[in-house]
Formats: structure tokens, sequence, C-alpha cells
């Protein structure tokens, strides 16, 4: 993963942090969704792809799931769409 993603992560798990604090610790779990590109994914980790058929100008969305550290359960989702299809 590169300096930007690494500091996208660490931005994240701030917000996740500040949160949590902010809520008075009620809050359980948070679903933080990114939008980006491919080149946010991690290359260890599983990229799922799926084909948008029904989305014009975008044969295929691929999305990355992980969990962050921080004080509550997490769960972080970079999402990319691409014109050209993936091989499913």
């Amino acid at each position: 993963m590169l300096n930007t993603e690494t500091n996208l992560k660490t931005l994240i798990a701030g917000f996740i942090r500040r949160m949590h604090a902010e809520s008075g610790e009620s809050i359980r779990h948070i679903t933080v969704t990114v939008h980006g590109r491919q080149e946010h994914f991690e290359p260890d980790r599983r990229i799922q792809h799926l084909a948008a058929e029904n989305t014009p100008g975008v044969a295929t969305i691929s999305y990355q799931e992980m969990s962050l550290e921080g004080p509550i359960d997490n769960l972080v989702v970079f999402i990319a769409s691409s014109r050209r299809p993936m091989r499913l």
C-alpha cells in the first residue's frame, strides 16, 4: 500500500476513534465506505469483483473489506469501479 493509502487508513482510524469518543462511547460498530480507485486496495488482501450490468458506463465494481485497530468494531470497505470488464 502506498504512503497516501497508509495515511488514508490512519485518517479513517482517527475518525473511528473520534466518533466513539464524541458519542460518549455509545456507538458499538461503525462502517466506513470509501469510493476510490483500485490503487487504494492492499495487494495482500482479497479483492471481490462484481459485474455491474445495470450501471451505465461501469462494467465492474471491485471492493475490499478490512477492519482497523480501534476502540470499537469496525468495517472499512474500499470500492472502485471500472469501465472495463474484469475476469470474474
